[in-house]
């Protein structure tokens, strides 16, 4: 009856549990994220705090409250964590916790819920993340935002339909990295201009 957060090595069958990452069955079970150094995985207890956990041992420590539940991550180098939210826009708190602060707001006139699945691009100040209008699905998509702006100044400019899954991904130096999602069961990949902020 209880969810556990395990971790397993790439080189390695042994699986360890990571204590403190417990849920009861029947909460919402959040994907973790990985920060960048890979020493911590911060996650939502099922207190709805977000919470993150040394990997090398120890016991989560607790970095804010989540008004919903938390859908995606994603953590800079500097030490910025995004996450997605079921109550409204994306939130922003720093890795060592403290106060929480909007990043975005919901749209009213496009029908938007929330904002989920934030993934930072690699200059650690801009990310791709989902806008979400349930009851106007041809609003949904797929956006970029910056820490730079207000919360009601993101960019309005969609960059496609809404995917599930979506999230970005690094290539070699020479090749664009890629927006990775979920197009009727099968992955997908775009060509991303980190450059340009286009596909």
């Amino acid at each position: 009856g209880v969810l556990r957060l395990r971790l397993r090595s790439m080189d390695t069958l042994e699986v360890r549990p990571l204590l403190g990452t417990e849920l009861t069955v029947g909460t919402a079970a959040v994907p973790p994220f990985w920060s960048p150094d890979s020493k911590f995985i911060a996650f939502q207890g099922g207190d709805l705090k977000l919470k993150k956990l040394d990997v090398s041992g120890g016991l989560p420590q607790t970095l804010c409250d989540v008004q919903g539940v938390a859908v995606g991550g994603s953590w800079n180098r500097d030490g910025d964590i995004i996450v997605g939210n079921t109550a409204g826009g994306l939130l922003r708190v720093r890795e060592t916790g403290g106060p929480v602060s909007s990043l975005t707001a919901l749209d009213a006139s496009r029908k938007e819920e929330f904002h989920l699945l934030p993934t930072f691009l690699p200059d650690g100040r801009h990310f791709v993340y989902l806008r979400v209008s349930p009851s106007a699905p041809e609003m949904s998509g797929s956006y970029v935002g910056t820490l730079d702006a207000k919360p009601d100044e993101q960019s309005a400019q969609r960059l496609m339909p809404y995917a599930v899954g979506l999230t970005y991904v690094t290539a070699g130096d020479s090749d664009p990295g890629r927006l990775l999602f979920l197009r009727e069961g099968t992955l997908m990949a775009q060509t991303f201009d980190t450059k340009r902020l286009a596909l």
